[in-house]
């Protein structure tokens, strides 16, 4: 008797299983050891980022709240930004991105909203969106393009919204 009882025992846990579970459980079953195994493997191994781009450890620490008139994250006011540079120092940025692919901070001068912020870094960020710079290495196109009629104005570069 007693073997006819775990039988159905037996019988009742598998059958609570899943049906997909118990028609595939030898590709879950090579999953679950592949992943120990992984785990055994390299399961003291460190994954480090690849940066492509130089980072300054040495950078100063921001002391200054600056109050604005409008909250800078309040959706509900058009924000008026505005960048202001040296044409030489971007042209030169962009010159050295363009030849080994190197982004270097420039100095600007923002205004948010009225309120002016002296000596800013600016520089190049995203490494898939600036590919279309770097001419035949990146995407086609070579550069960014512009509607019909408008025109970039030197050293300046504003936003509105």
């Amino acid at each position: 008797m007693s073997g006819g009882t775990s039988a159905r025992r037996g019988r009742r846990l598998r059958d609570r299983l899943p049906v997909r579970l118990r028609h595939h459980w030898k590709p879950a079953a090579s999953l679950g050891v592949g992943v120990v195994c992984l785990v055994w493997a390299f399961g003291e191994a460190r994954v480090s980022p690849y940066v492509t781009s130089s980072s300054r450890a040495e950078a100063d620490i921001i002391v200054d709240d600056v109050r604005g008139t409008v909250d800078l994250y309040d959706a509900s006011v058009p924000h008026s930004i505005e960048v202001t540079y040296r044409q030489d120092d971007f042209d030169k940025m962009m010159k050295e991105f363009k030849e080994d692919g190197t982004k270097d901070y420039i100095e600007a001068d923002l205004v948010i909203d009225g309120v002016a912020l002296d000596d800013v870094g600016l520089r190049l960020k995203g490494n898939s969106t600036l590919q279309s710079l770097r001419g035949d290495r990146g995407m086609p196109g070579g550069g960014r393009d512009l509607p019909e009629g408008a025109q970039e104005a030197p050293g300046r570069a504003g936003a509105e919204g």
